[in-house]
């Protein structure tokens, strides 16, 4: 300000919350002893009207400042400033590569899928335009633990695909084209009518579990006591399939064991 004796005075509480402001004053104000000041002549007040409470609003002390003459409200104008960093005004660096699908944007670092059950997540580039994304690879998501190898158990509505393979001893990838001829899709899976023929495409043989039913409700823990541990099994829940090999339970989905079977067959190659 011009007049060195007077400064510029904005008013908070002790929460940080606005009171008012600015304000022109004499420098130098006590204003913690303003503030008491004005407390004690609150509780005068209120003690003279014979007050059995006696409550401050937020905007009673800047109101006796200026009435004392201590602060003088001064005109000030409110704007909001905005720095666009969005669309157009996007901060894209040169040296980030080309998206080679629309050519403008430029590919940012992205995770992508995690996959737990693996240890690996993806990395990619992404393309802050468009969307394109490239030069997947996966890495290790604990870096202190190895990576396994994608064996198809987390293909997403992949049971069938993932008993077949493993029932059958078959690489998941043969595995996957020959039910995604039969009707498979991720997402939306294929029905048992249509695993049985994918399995038949593929040699195997799937005939239905002959062993002794049991009172109530076969669970998938009654027939792993019954199952034979030198064979091969695929057992169908509701809405799932898993495999059963030489006694290990295959199942990508830690299905609870008191679910309830709904069909077992006995897994083989054709012909053997």
């Amino acid at each position: 300000m011009v007049d060195s004796n007077r400064t510029i005075y904005i008013l908070f509480d002790d929460d940080g919350r606005f009171l008012g402001g600015p304000y022109a004053g004499q420098a130098g104000l006590n204003i913690s002893a303003l503030a008491s000041e004005f407390r004690t002549e609150k509780y005068a007040k209120a003690e003279q009207d014979e007050d059995d409470y006696c409550f401050f609003n937020s905007d009673e002390f800047p109101a006796w400042l200026v009435q004392r003459g201590l602060l003088t409200l001064m005109e000030a104008e409110c704007v909001t400033a905005v720095v666009d960093t969005s669309g157009e005004n996007r901060y894209s660096p040169k040296h980030w590569p080309t998206c080679p699908s629309c050519g403008v944007g430029r590919g940012d670092t992205a995770m992508g899928r995690v996959l737990h059950e693996l240890n690996r997540v993806d990395w990619h580039r992404q393309c802050m335009e468009c969307g394109h994304t490239w030069e997947h690879h996966d890495t290790a998501y604990y870096s202190d633990r190895p990576m396994l190898d994608d064996d198809g158990r987390c293909i997403d509505s992949g049971c069938v695909p993932y008993s077949i393979s493993q029932a059958g001893e078959l690489p998941i990838e043969e595995v996957i084209n020959v039910c995604r001829e039969c009707g498979w899709s991720e997402g939306y899976g294929i029905d048992t009518h249509n695993g049985i023929a994918a399995a038949h495409q593929l040699g195997l043989t799937m005939s239905p579990w002959r062993g002794m039913r049991v009172a109530g409700k076969l669970t998938l823990r009654k027939l792993f006591e019954q199952l034979d541990p030198a064979c091969h099994y695929i057992i169908a829940t509701k809405g799932h399939w898993l495999a059963v090999v030489r006694g290990e339970n295959r199942d990508q989905a830690d299905t609870h064991l008191r679910s309830e079977v709904l069909d077992c067959w006995e897994v083989r190659r054709a012909g053997g």
